[in-house]
């Protein structure tokens, strides 16, 4: 059962690997390493839980595809259900909003769950690894992100983590990126090497007071 519950929220926190990709399939579609925070790509500030104040540029939508799934996989998961329905809607394009909210909203109450129910200390954390600017206009970009997630539970036996790839259809619209639809695919995933992983306990230890990255597209 915690294993079942555990696996749930990986997918969720990481990149709604199977969630997402099973919903957000029937969605419309158009025919990173970490650096440093100033970036003239944006985000410029944070509004309601969000990232927010990204350039109208091919550089402004790859850094709001890159905050946009950050987001999703963190900033979301600290916010009360009322904030998050802010969150997600500042994020989403008017059109698209309803159905990114009714999408995540499944996932993130199974991290609720499971974080209520496990207790002793948590660690969600979502790593851009690259992209790709599959498509650009003026007012539509498509991007895919190949990212890693780590999902630290203090009773789970061992942390976890999933590779996937992210695909995220952005409009501009209201003076910003917004996000239209997205789905993600598992993989491609690299081999782990033979080290034993840490224990919950002793990875939340270790990582104690340690700030979070903000992730900028080179």
């Amino acid at each position: 059962m915690a294993d079942r519950k555990t696996r749930r929220l990986l997918l969720a926190a990481g990149a709604f690997v199977s969630i997402v990709t099973a919903a957000c399939g029937t969605g419309p579609r158009p025919s990173p390493l970490p650096r440093a925070a100033t970036n003239d790509a944006g985000p410029s500030g944070v509004a309601d839980g969000v990232s927010v104040g990204y350039a109208h540029s091919p550089k402004g939508a790859e850094a709001a595809a890159t905050g946009f799934l950050v987001d999703v996989a963190e900033r979301l998961v600290d916010l009360s259900p009322g904030e998050r329905q802010r969150a997600m809607r500042r994020m989403a394009t008017p059109d698209g909003a309803n159905a990114i909210t009714s999408l995540l909203n499944a996932p993130l109450a199974a991290i609720d769950q499971a974080r209520s129910e496990e207790g002793n200390g948590e660690l969600l954390r979502a790593v851009p690894v690259a992209y790709h600017l599959d498509a650009y206009s003026p007012g539509e970009a498509m991007v895919r992100v190949w990212a890693s997630s780590v999902v630290v539970l203090g009773a789970i036996q061992a942390p976890l983590e999933s590779w996937s790839t992210t695909r995220l259809r952005l409009e501009w619209t209201g003076g910003d990126w917004r996000l239209a639809a997205l789905d993600a695919t598992a993989g491609p995933t690299p081999a782990s090497p033979g080290a034993a992983p840490s224990t919950p306990a002793d990875t939340l230890r270790a990582v104690d007071g340690f700030g979070r990255y903000r992730h900028v597209p080179a």
